[in-house]
């Protein structure tokens, strides 16, 4: 993604309207924001189902890379590429709530 415009509010208290408006965002300025993110290489596959809470998915663990920036302003910032450290990244696909019951390829017409 690039150049994705978005606000920045400097603070995440002042982006969830915190202490004064919770839920409703304080001021911020104009920016944009890109980012590149990359998967790769399977670690490990995983599933997990649950019949009472309504969920199941497929997993898959893999390494990942994201290169970020964002800028406004006066100001821009970028991730530094060699000093990343990736602690976990997923894939998957999961069923919940209404969509627990259907299965790939049902569109729950009769």
């Amino acid at each position: 993604m690039e150049d994705v415009g978005m606000r920045d509010y400097g603070k995440l208290a002042n982006a969830i309207g915190l202490p004064n408006h919770p839920g409703r965002p304080g001021r911020g300025k104009p920016s944009t924001a890109s980012w590149d993110l990359r998967f790769g290489g399977v670690i490990s596959r995983k599933s997990a189902s649950d019949p009472v809470l309504r969920f199941a998915g497929d997993y898959i663990e893999t390494g990942a890379h994201l290169d970020w920036s964002m800028s406004e302003h006066g100001f821009s910032f970028r991730s530094n590429p060699n000093g990343q450290n990736v602690l976990a990244a997923f894939i998957g696909r999961e069923r919940n709530g209404v969509f627990f019951d259907r299965r790939d390829g049902d569109d729950g017409s009769e």
